[in-house]
Protein backbone atom coordinates (compact mmCIF):
# COMPACT_ATOMS: atom_id res chain seq x y z
CA UNK A 1 0.00 0.00 0.00
CA UNK A 2 2.50 2.61 -1.20
CA UNK A 3 4.66 1.95 1.85
CA UNK A 4 2.09 3.32 4.33
CA UNK A 5 2.49 2.80 8.04
CA UNK A 6 -0.38 2.74 10.52
CA UNK A 7 0.54 6.32 11.40
CA UNK A 8 0.23 7.35 7.76
CA UNK A 9 -3.32 5.97 7.69
CA UNK A 10 -4.26 7.68 10.96
CA UNK A 11 -2.88 10.94 9.53
CA UNK A 12 -4.93 10.54 6.34
CA UNK A 13 -8.20 10.19 8.23
CA UNK A 14 -7.37 12.68 11.00
CA UNK A 15 -7.60 10.03 13.70
CA UNK A 16 -5.69 12.06 16.27
CA UNK A 17 -6.45 9.67 19.14
CA UNK A 18 -5.06 6.68 17.25
CA UNK A 19 -2.09 8.72 15.99
CA UNK A 20 -1.30 9.69 19.59
CA UNK A 21 -1.39 6.05 20.72
CA UNK A 22 0.87 5.02 17.85
CA UNK A 23 3.39 7.73 18.72
CA UNK A 24 3.26 6.70 22.39
CA UNK A 25 4.03 3.11 21.44
CA UNK A 26 6.73 3.99 18.92
CA UNK A 27 7.95 7.61 18.79
CA UNK A 28 10.26 6.75 15.89
CA UNK A 29 7.25 5.99 13.68
CA UNK A 30 7.14 9.71 12.91
CA UNK A 31 10.21 9.12 10.71
CA UNK A 32 8.74 6.27 8.65
CA UNK A 33 8.38 7.18 4.96
CA UNK A 34 6.19 5.84 2.15
CA UNK A 35 7.52 4.94 -1.30
CA UNK A 36 7.60 8.63 -2.23
CA UNK A 37 9.57 9.58 0.87
CA UNK A 38 6.56 11.15 2.58
CA UNK A 39 6.14 11.04 6.34
CA UNK A 40 2.90 10.84 8.27
CA UNK A 41 3.16 14.60 8.73
CA UNK A 42 3.20 15.05 4.95
CA UNK A 43 0.01 12.97 4.85
CA UNK A 44 -1.71 14.98 7.57
CA UNK A 45 -1.09 18.13 5.54
CA UNK A 46 -2.00 16.55 2.20
CA UNK A 47 -5.34 15.35 3.55
CA UNK A 48 -6.06 18.47 5.57
CA UNK A 49 -6.03 16.57 8.87
CA UNK A 50 -5.91 19.49 11.27
CA UNK A 51 -6.01 17.54 14.54
CA UNK A 52 -3.14 15.28 13.54
CA UNK A 53 -1.17 18.28 12.27
CA UNK A 54 -1.56 19.95 15.66
CA UNK A 55 -0.70 16.73 17.49
CA UNK A 56 2.52 16.17 15.56
CA UNK A 57 3.58 19.81 15.81
CA UNK A 58 3.13 19.63 19.58
CA UNK A 59 5.09 16.40 19.97
CA UNK A 60 7.51 16.39 17.06
CA UNK A 61 7.92 19.92 15.63
CA UNK A 62 11.05 18.86 13.74
CA UNK A 63 8.80 16.66 11.59
CA UNK A 64 8.25 19.80 9.50
CA UNK A 65 11.82 19.43 8.24
CA UNK A 66 11.33 15.94 6.78
CA UNK A 67 11.72 16.01 2.99
CA UNK A 68 10.15 13.67 0.44
CA UNK A 69 11.78 12.38 -2.74
CA UNK A 70 11.05 15.70 -4.46
CA UNK A 71 12.80 17.66 -1.73
CA UNK A 72 9.50 18.95 -0.38
CA UNK A 73 8.73 19.35 3.30
CA UNK A 74 5.19 19.45 4.62
CA UNK A 75 5.54 23.23 4.55
CA UNK A 76 6.07 23.11 0.78
CA UNK A 77 3.00 20.88 0.52
CA UNK A 78 1.02 23.37 2.59
CA UNK A 79 1.88 26.21 0.23
CA UNK A 80 1.10 24.14 -2.87
CA UNK A 81 -2.30 23.28 -1.39
CA UNK A 82 -2.98 26.86 -0.34
CA UNK A 83 -3.52 25.93 3.31
CA UNK A 84 -3.08 29.27 5.04
CA UNK A 85 -4.00 27.97 8.49
CA UNK A 86 -1.41 25.20 8.35
CA UNK A 87 1.17 27.69 7.12
CA UNK A 88 0.62 29.83 10.22
CA UNK A 89 0.89 26.83 12.53
CA UNK A 90 4.12 25.58 10.98
CA UNK A 91 5.88 28.93 10.77
CA UNK A 92 4.94 29.62 14.37
CA UNK A 93 6.65 26.35 15.33
CA UNK A 94 9.68 26.78 13.04
CA UNK A 95 9.84 30.41 11.75
CA UNK A 96 13.26 29.98 10.12
CA UNK A 97 11.72 27.55 7.61
CA UNK A 98 10.39 30.53 5.68
CA UNK A 99 13.74 30.35 3.84
CA UNK A 100 13.22 26.76 2.65
CA UNK A 101 13.99 25.88 -0.96
CA UNK A 102 13.23 22.69 -2.89
CA UNK A 103 15.44 20.76 -5.33
CA UNK A 104 14.61 23.25 -8.09
CA UNK A 105 15.69 26.14 -5.89
CA UNK A 106 12.10 27.31 -5.48
CA UNK A 107 11.28 29.26 -2.35
CA UNK A 108 7.86 29.04 -0.75
CA UNK A 109 6.95 32.19 -2.67
CA UNK A 110 7.95 30.61 -5.99
CA UNK A 111 5.68 27.66 -5.20
CA UNK A 112 2.79 29.89 -4.21
CA UNK A 113 3.16 31.65 -7.57
CA UNK A 114 3.46 28.43 -9.54
CA UNK A 115 0.29 27.08 -7.92
CA UNK A 116 -1.55 30.44 -8.15
CA UNK A 117 -2.16 30.56 -4.41
CA UNK A 118 -3.16 34.22 -4.25
CA UNK A 119 -4.18 33.96 -0.62
CA UNK A 120 -0.63 33.03 0.43
CA UNK A 121 1.49 35.20 -1.85
CA UNK A 122 1.23 38.47 0.04
CA UNK A 123 1.40 36.66 3.37
CA UNK A 124 4.77 35.19 2.41
CA UNK A 125 6.51 38.22 0.94
CA UNK A 126 5.33 40.50 3.73
CA UNK A 127 6.89 38.09 6.22
CA UNK A 128 10.18 38.22 4.34
CA UNK A 129 10.52 40.74 1.46
CA UNK A 130 13.83 39.13 0.43
CA UNK A 131 11.76 36.29 -1.06
CA UNK A 132 10.67 38.69 -3.80
CA UNK A 133 14.20 38.86 -5.16
CA UNK A 134 15.21 35.22 -4.72
CA UNK A 135 16.22 33.33 -7.87
CA UNK A 136 15.48 29.65 -8.34
CA UNK A 137 17.59 27.19 -10.34
CA UNK A 138 15.96 28.50 -13.55
CA UNK A 139 17.16 32.00 -12.67
CA UNK A 140 13.63 33.26 -12.17
CA UNK A 141 12.29 35.41 -9.39
CA UNK A 142 8.70 34.81 -8.21
CA UNK A 143 7.55 37.85 -10.19
CA UNK A 144 8.26 35.95 -13.44
CA UNK A 145 5.59 33.41 -12.53
CA UNK A 146 3.11 36.05 -11.49
CA UNK A 147 3.42 37.53 -14.97
CA UNK A 148 3.37 34.16 -16.72
CA UNK A 149 0.10 33.28 -14.99
CA UNK A 150 -1.39 36.58 -16.20
CA UNK A 151 -3.08 36.86 -12.85
CA UNK A 152 -3.77 40.37 -11.64
CA UNK A 153 -4.35 38.99 -8.15
CA UNK A 154 -0.79 37.63 -8.12
CA UNK A 155 1.26 40.44 -9.61
CA UNK A 156 -0.65 43.60 -8.75
CA UNK A 157 0.10 43.69 -4.99
CA UNK A 158 3.69 42.67 -5.65
CA UNK A 159 4.48 45.36 -8.20
CA UNK A 160 4.32 48.01 -5.50
CA UNK A 161 6.75 46.08 -3.32
CA UNK A 162 9.25 45.55 -6.13
CA UNK A 163 10.86 48.71 -7.40
CA UNK A 164 12.14 48.87 -10.96
CA UNK A 165 15.63 49.11 -9.43
CA UNK A 166 15.05 45.79 -7.66
CA UNK A 167 14.09 44.10 -10.90
CA UNK A 168 16.95 45.62 -12.92
CA UNK A 169 19.56 44.75 -10.28
CA UNK A 170 18.16 41.23 -10.03
CA UNK A 171 18.56 40.70 -13.77
CA UNK A 172 22.03 42.24 -13.85
CA UNK A 173 23.15 40.22 -10.84
CA UNK A 174 21.88 36.97 -12.33
CA UNK A 175 23.91 37.26 -15.52
CA UNK A 176 20.74 36.80 -17.57
CA UNK A 177 20.59 38.33 -21.01
CA UNK A 178 18.94 41.74 -20.67
CA UNK A 179 17.68 41.90 -24.22
CA UNK A 180 16.06 38.49 -24.00
CA UNK A 181 14.58 38.68 -20.52
CA UNK A 182 14.10 42.21 -19.28
CA UNK A 183 12.38 43.87 -22.23
CA UNK A 184 9.58 41.26 -22.41
CA UNK A 185 8.93 41.85 -18.71
CA UNK A 186 8.65 45.59 -19.18
CA UNK A 187 7.08 45.84 -22.61
CA UNK A 188 4.99 42.75 -23.20
CA UNK A 189 3.97 41.32 -19.87
CA UNK A 190 3.77 44.11 -17.31
CA UNK A 191 2.60 47.32 -18.88
CA UNK A 192 1.31 48.47 -15.50
CA UNK A 193 4.79 48.27 -14.00
CA UNK A 194 6.26 50.47 -16.73
CA UNK A 195 3.38 52.93 -16.42
CA UNK A 196 4.55 53.68 -12.89
CA UNK A 197 7.85 55.03 -14.20
CA UNK A 198 8.63 58.64 -14.86
CA UNK A 199 9.40 59.09 -18.58
CA UNK A 200 13.02 60.12 -17.91
CA UNK A 201 13.59 57.26 -15.48
CA UNK A 202 12.14 54.79 -17.93
CA UNK A 203 14.42 55.99 -20.72
CA UNK A 204 17.45 55.89 -18.44
CA UNK A 205 16.71 52.28 -17.44
CA UNK A 206 16.33 51.18 -21.03
CA UNK A 207 19.51 52.97 -22.13
CA UNK A 208 21.41 51.32 -19.27
CA UNK A 209 20.26 47.94 -20.54
CA UNK A 210 21.32 48.74 -24.09
CA UNK A 211 17.86 49.48 -25.54
CA UNK A 212 16.74 52.46 -27.54
CA UNK A 213 14.73 54.85 -25.36
CA UNK A 214 11.03 54.77 -26.12
CA UNK A 215 8.80 57.80 -26.33
CA UNK A 216 5.85 56.44 -24.40
CA UNK A 217 4.87 53.40 -22.36
CA UNK A 218 4.13 50.37 -24.54
CA UNK A 219 0.52 49.68 -25.37
CA UNK A 220 -1.16 46.35 -25.87
CA UNK A 221 -4.48 44.61 -25.56
CA UNK A 222 -3.18 42.61 -22.65
CA UNK A 223 -5.65 42.12 -19.79
CA UNK A 224 -4.04 40.38 -16.78
CA UNK A 225 -6.88 38.25 -15.60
Amino acid sequence: MEGWSALHVAAMYDYAGIAGQLLDADPDSIDVRDNNGRSAFHYAVLWGSRQVVQLILARHPKAIRAVDNCGHTALHVTVKRGEGNFLELMLEAEPELLQLIDKQGNTLLHLAMLECRESLVENLWRRDPSLLRAFNASKKIPFHYALARRSKELWEPMQWALSIADIVSAFVGSGMDHQQHFRPVVEKQCEALFMRLNQDVGSTVLEFLGFEPIKQPPSSNYHPC
